[in-house]
C-alpha cells in the first residue's frame, strides 16, 4: 500500500508542475497496469508522444519501482504536418481540436529538464526523431506496455504496426485521445 501510495503523491506533484493532456488518472491505471505484470515478464515500457514528459516523468517511477526500462519516443518537434483529414477533430463528447504543424513542441532540454526535476531519468531512454523512422528501430524490443498519445492518423497507423509486434502477449496496448475512438486493446 505504500508503494502506491508513494506513486500517487509523486503522480499529484507532477501533475501540477508540468501541463499534460491526459487526466491525473488516466496515468495511475497504466500504473497500476505495469504493476501487475510479474516481475519474471521480461519487457520495457514504450511510451509515444511525451509533449512535455508529463506522462513520461510518471512513467518513469513506475520504470524504476519494477526494474524496467521506459523508451520515450518524441520528435521534440511538435506535430508534423497534419494531413487535410487530421486538421480538425471532433470528439463524440462535441469537444473540437485543431492541429498544426509544430503543436506540441517542447524542446529536448525542456523535457531533460523536467525529467531530472521531477521523474526517474535514469530509468529513460529518450529516443528523438519522427515515428516512421525510429520505431522501426525498436521491432527487437520486447513491450509489457505501450502507451501512444499521438494526434494524427499516421502517426497511430505508424505505432500499432511497429509496437504491436514487440507487445508481449497478455499485456497491455493504451491508446490516448487520438483521431479514433478512445480505447485500451488487450493483446
Amino acid at each position: 500500500m505504500t508503494r502506491r501510495y508513494n506513486i500517487l503523491k509523486r503522480f499529484r506533484s507532477i501533475h501540477k508542475a508540468i501541463p499534460s493532456a491526459h487526466s491525473e488518472t488516466e496515468l495511475l491505471h497504466i500504473a497500476d497496469e505495469i504493476l501487475k505484470v510479474p516481475s519474471n515478464v521480461k519487457g520495457d515500457i514504450i511510451e509515444c508522444g511525451t509533449w512535455k514528459v508529463g506522462s513520461t516523468c510518471k512513467l518513469s517511477i513506475v520504470a524504476k519501482m519494477t526494474g524496467r526500462k521506459l523508451i520515450a519516443c518524441n520528435s521534440f518537434e511538435g506535430l508534423p504536418e497534419p494531413e487535410e483529414h487530421d486538421r480538425v477533430h471532433i470528439y463524440s463528447n462535441g469537444k473540437i481540436e485543431t492541429y498544426k504543424k509544430g503543436d506540441y513542441a517542447a524542446s529536448i532540454e525542456e523535457v531533460e529538464g523536467n525529467l531530472h526535476r521531477l521523474g526517474e531519468p535514469e530509468s529513460v531512454e529518450l529516443v528523438k526523431g519522427w515515428f516512421h523512422e525510429t520505431l522501426p528501430k525498436l521491432r527487437n524490443r520486447r513491450a509489457i506496455l505501450v502507451f501512444i498519445d499521438v494526434d494524427l492518423q499516421e502517426s497511430v497507423k505508424c505505432c500499432l504496426e511497429n509496437l504491436w509486434p514487440v507487445l508481449v502477449k497478455g499485456c497491455k496496448f493504451f491508446i490516448h485521445k487520438t483521431p479514433y475512438p478512445n480505447r485500451q486493446v488487450d493483446r
